[in-house]
């Protein structure tokens, strides 16, 4: 109340500080619960302050803050006037996208297969066109029974966004789908293929920094490393997969995973094939892999799920604790570490023990398996649960009716959480694919 006393008292201007003070005074109104006095503000502000990057954060803001709370036709409103008024800004692109995943949300179909199209052929490459194509050709399969469409946009997105956990969803509908021939839709004319970027797995024999950088790495002076081997004329085209080499050699699987990722190749883009085996196994390790395929076992868990995840957590660091105090290879909290650890009968466990990964790994098992089996072996929400708690993902399911566990997934309001078990059903899937032979 103060603080929105303080932010009312600001001087009236017609220029971006007054924007900036309708801006602050929204945000407040919006903190307090107050719809009505936020929506009010808005409009205030959309009618004084048309072009102000202020009036694309109240925007962004409230559409946020009504999706949070489900109201559905709100954020819709908020996210579609941002658009309109802002269409090239930083925030269209994905104000669209929600736009267009609400409208389907609310069975609008005609409405959300408009948008998903708008946003394939308008936002061309950004990172909202996978879900927008999947979508789309879900609309053309369950609800239009177009079957030929359908199975263009799977295809498409397949051919573009192979390893994308929707191109992989993709690939399960096209298994099922009745097989028919239809004319290319336009908008699947704007999705492109990633040009394949030459990636070497070849080091050259002899190289003098090559040679002075795995000397510098067996004296444990790990960051003079890069600055060797770009000494090397040749280095840009090989250097930074000589240096994964050197830290996988090492036992520094998580260094030569943060590593190759540095080369900025669409790798999930491109198919396993385009891509050297070496890379694949730098970015997905089997480290630890005795024990965790033990644990695994013992809890009756896949291990290219355990493997998958921990990607995900901590990328193989088992010294790692994360700025929510949690520890090691699967991020576990001291609290859960114990309770875990108490139902293997072993007592007064403590947090440093969780940093080393064979006790990491004994009792992260041992947690993922009862997650698995509260939600009766359904992963995609065992995974939100293991990221955002039981407590929330219990309110998403009771906030609202999914046809499927994939159109709940993408309804999951916290952008990490969603992001993070798209990525780890994701990663499964790669896991599979290099190892299992599938």
């Amino acid at each position: 109340w103060l603080n929105q006393l303080m932010a009312e008292q600001l001087p009236e201007r017609n220029d971006d500080s007054g924007a900036l003070r309708l801006y602050v005074i929204a945000e407040l109104e919006r903190t307090a619960d107050d719809r009505d006095r936020e929506a009010a503000t808005i409009q205030q502000m959309t009618q004084r302050f048309p072009t102000s990057n202020w009036l694309q954060e109240a925007l962004y803001s409230a559409g946020y803050t009504a999706f949070f709370k489900h109201d559905f036709p709100a954020a819709i409103r908020y996210y579609t006037q941002l658009v309109q008024m802002f269409p090239t800004a930083q925030y269209a692109p994905s104000s669209h996208w929600r736009a267009a995943w609400l409208n389907y949300r609310q069975r609008n179909y005609a409405e959300a297969a408009r948008l998903f199209d708008e946003q394939i052929v308008h936002y061309a490459g950004g990172i909202e066109v996978p879900n927008a194509l999947y979508w789309r050709a879900r609309i053309f399969e369950d609800e239009e029974h177009n079957y030929a469409q359908a199975e263009n946009y799977y295809r498409t997105l397949v051919q573009c966004y192979p390893n994308y956990y929707y191109g992989i969803l993709a690939r399960q509908r096209l298994a099922v789908l009745p097989v028919q021939a239809a004319l290319v839709a336009m908008p699947l004319s704007y999705v492109k293929p990633p040009a394949t970027p030459a990636l070497s797995d070849a080091l050259p024999a002899d190289d003098e920094h090559l040679e002075k950088a795995k000397l510098l790495a067996n004296a444990a002076l790990n960051e003079y490393i890069a600055q060797e081997i770009q000494l090397s004329p040749g280095s840009a085209n090989w250097g930074l997969y000589a240096q994964a080499q050197i830290y996988e050699s090492f036992g520094e699987d998580y260094h030569a995973l943060q590593v190759i990722k540095k080369t900025a190749a669409p790798y999930f883009a491109l198919p396993v094939k385009a891509v050297p085996q070496s890379y694949w196994h730098l970015l997905f390790p089997r480290a630890y892999w005795a024990d965790l395929t033990a644990d695994a076992e013992r809890n009756h868990l896949d291990p290219y799920l355990v493997a998958a995840l921990i990607r995900q957590e901590s990328e193989f660091n088992p010294g790692i604790v994360s700025h929510a105090n949690a520890y090691g290879l699967m991020q576990l909290l001291p609290s859960v570490g114990k309770q875990m650890a108490r139902k293997q009968g072993v007592k007064n466990l403590s947090a440093s023990q969780l940093l080393q990964p064979d006790m990491n790994l004994r009792f992260g098992t041992v947690y993922l398996r009862g997650e698995l089996d509260r939600y009766s072996n359904q992963a995609e929400l065992a995974l939100a649960a293991y990221n955002a708690g039981d407590g929330a993902v219990r309110g998403w399911q009771a906030n609202g009716s999914y046809k499927d566990l994939p159109e709940f997934v993408e309804s999951i309001p916290y952008t990490e959480t969603r992001d993070y078990v798209q990525a780890v059903l994701r990663n499964v899937q790669m896991y599979k694919m290099l190892y299992g032979g599938k």
